[in-house]
């Protein structure tokens, strides 16, 4: 990796990147967690050892030497990235070679059967990835799927410029080249990866799972018993997009006609346009960073998920539905759960039929408890990190033979 995955919620990646490593480490598999800073210094000796305590071993690699570029180097390397076969324009890295030539001389991993490369942390070192196949196998990780990122702007009808249509092209032209120099490559939610069309037979399917005592051990938190609860990253653009539909689209007659109901935004780093948009309604509460967010799912009544935009898998949906919530979601946000409508969640893509669903289980008490309790055994059954683990070994084990 690129970034240390601790604290383990301090964005989606650590998210997936400490319960992972954790869950490795308490195989009977020798596991190295190896930081590799890309630019500048990435980590702290603070987390290192969070890290080692919590039973999973890291070792870090210096940052190397950085030279400021000079405008020749600039302008070479942004005609480099307009053309066909450079790098896309967003990962533009004036210290690209000298990033390449320190990790093949301080890298070594023949000792490894597997190496597992969250690329989407070490971009500049795609290039890399068949030097690593000094070990056995050579499996890159991009987590969420970029290109559905792009795409699913345009399906939500933001205004994309040609520019960012250009990189949309390119980052797909590099995701299947990727694919077919790695071993395995690995995606969070079969909507991503079948999105890469790239050869079948190398891809690894892997959600993130769920830490379940974090939901026993979380204290219950003061909110109107009549809540309302959206969670997620509030200086994320999808998010901030959702929050900001709900309040424009269903909230404001809603609330009209439930005057006891509040809305919860639950989420670090809020824009100033959440809050703007939050003052314009009633009952609307933005939390900004929380202790600890199971504290709110355990709170909160119902959950509502309207994403039109995103990729990868949203965790927020799984430990919603893992708190015995009934949720109501987005079939774009569903998409990477898989959950069935009417079983255990339900699905709304229209501010009517988030009007309906709300009252359907806000009035319902039987049928929110039966939404939340299928809700609860599906996460339990499916997003389960030991059992997600093992099924990632057995597929290293089949590729090498063991």
């Amino acid at each position: 990796m690129g970034v240390t995955p601790f604290p383990a919620r301090k964005n989606g990646l650590t998210l997936r990147y400490y319960a992972l490593a954790k869950s490795l480490s308490e195989t009977d598999n020798e596991v190295s967690l190896r930081i590799f800073p890309h630019i500048e210094k990435t980590w702290n000796q603070d987390d290192i050892d969070a890290l080692q305590a919590a039973g999973i071993k890291t070792t870090a690699a210096d940052s190397y030497p950085i030279k400021t570029p000079s405008i020749t180097q600039k302008i070479l390397a942004r005609v480099s990235a307009l053309l066909p076969f450079g790098k896309p324009l967003s990962q533009i890295s004036y210290n690209y070679k000298t990033a390449c030539d320190y990790f093949n001389t301080s890298e070594n991993f023949s000792d490894f059967d597997v190496v597992l490369a969250v690329t989407s942390s070490i971009f500049e070192l795609y290039d890399q990835l068949p030097k690593a196949k000094k070990a056995k196998m050579v499996v890159w990780d991009e987590v969420d799927s970029l290109p559905l990122h792009f795409y699913r702007r345009y399906q939500a009808g933001d205004s994309v410029l040609l520019s960012k249509k250009y990189e949309f092209i390119k980052y797909k032209a590099w995701e299947r080249d990727l694919i077919n120099r790695a071993d395995k490559a690995c995606y969070i939610s079969k909507v991503d990866a079948s999105f890469s069309k790239g050869d079948a037979d190398k891809i690894i399917v892997l959600p993130n799972g769920i830490e379940h005592s974090e939901l026993h051990d979380a204290p219950l938190v003061d909110l109107h018993s009549d809540s309302i609860g959206f969670v997620g990253d509030m200086a994320y653009r999808p998010n901030v997009k959702a929050v900001k539909w709900f309040l424009d689209n269903v909230w404001p007659d809603y609330v009209e006609k439930n005057p006891s109901c509040y809305f919860y935004i639950v989420g670090r780093s809020p824009e100033q346009s959440v809050y703007d948009e939050a003052a314009k309604h009633k009952n609307v509460v933005v939390t900004g960073s929380v202790d600890n967010i199971w504290s709110y799912y355990k709170s909160i009544k119902l959950f509502v998920c309207p994403l039109f935009s995103g990729a990868g898998l949203q965790n927020k949906v799984i430990e919603a539905m893992f708190a015995s919530k009934p949720v109501i979601s987005t079939t774009i946000a569903n998409a990477g759960v898989n959950a069935v409508n009417g079983e255990s969640i339900v699905l709304a893509d229209t501010a009517e039929q988030f009007t309906q669903a709300l009252n359907t289980l806000r009035h319902d008490a039987s049928e929110a408890h039966r939404i939340g309790d299928e809700g609860r055994r599906y996460a339990t059954k499916n997003f389960d990190w030991s059992t997600l683990t093992e099924q990632l070994l057995t597929t290293f084990r089949r590729h090498l033979g063991y």
